[in-house]
């Protein structure tokens, strides 16, 4: 990774910064609650045909950010497109890390899955597409403070199914790896809702 302040002299400690890193703080918490109950509030107001789903998800890491930054587990929200004419679905997905002290990393997915027409109760599904990791660093010491922040670009190779209940949630489980400069490999499950 790189040093954005390498050589150069340490930052004095800003006093808005504990207020800023605690708002910060509470971004993927809104994330998380917004991805459950939107998708709920849709289903008591009116049922759509729409071939949006979204819903929250879990995530236990066992790459890079497992590994170097303590993040074994992560929270965030899933949201999928099926298009009408062809097996195809895209996916966007966030994650929000539980990372060690002073780190805060969070990775932002866009993928292409290809859907597996195999029978009524489980739907696989395979694809690729683009991961973003965004680790920043933010440390307080007896000199003032330092920061560093990067983002790494990686190629993601997921695998999962969709377990149809009949309900107006669809759970799934998957598997996903990024390999680049940052590799990830996690395991992942959710509930999706139809909008």
């Amino acid at each position: 990774m790189r040093n954005a302040h390498a050589g150069g002299p340490s930052k004095t400690t800003n006093p808005t910064h504990g207020s800023s890193m605690k708002a910060l703080s509470s971004v993927p918490a809104l994330v998380f609650v917004l991805a459950v109950a939107f998708p709920l509030f849709c289903n008591a107001q009116t049922p759509s045909e729409s071939a949006f789903k979204i819903g929250p998800r879990i995530t236990l890491s066992l790459g890079d950010i497992s590994d170097a930054f303590g993040g074994d587990a992560a929270v965030g929200a899933d949201v999928r497109y099926q298009f009408a004419d062809f097996p195809i679905q895209g996916n966007g997905a966030f994650d929000f890390y539980f990372a060690d002290e002073d780190v805060t990393v969070f990775t932002v997915d866009v993928n292409t899955f290809y859907v597996f027409d195999v029978g009524e109760t489980l739907i696989p599904y395979a694809g690729a597409g683009l991961g973003f990791s965004n680790i920043s660093f933010d440390v307080d010491t007896g000199f003032g403070s330092f920061s560093e922040d990067t983002t790494e670009i990686g190629l993601n190779l997921v695998g999962g199914t969709e377990f149809m209940t009949g309900g107006s949630f669809t759970p799934f489980a998957q598997a996903q790896v990024t390999v680049g400069d940052l590799s990830r490999f996690g395991l992942t499950g959710g509930l999706l809702f139809a909008l």
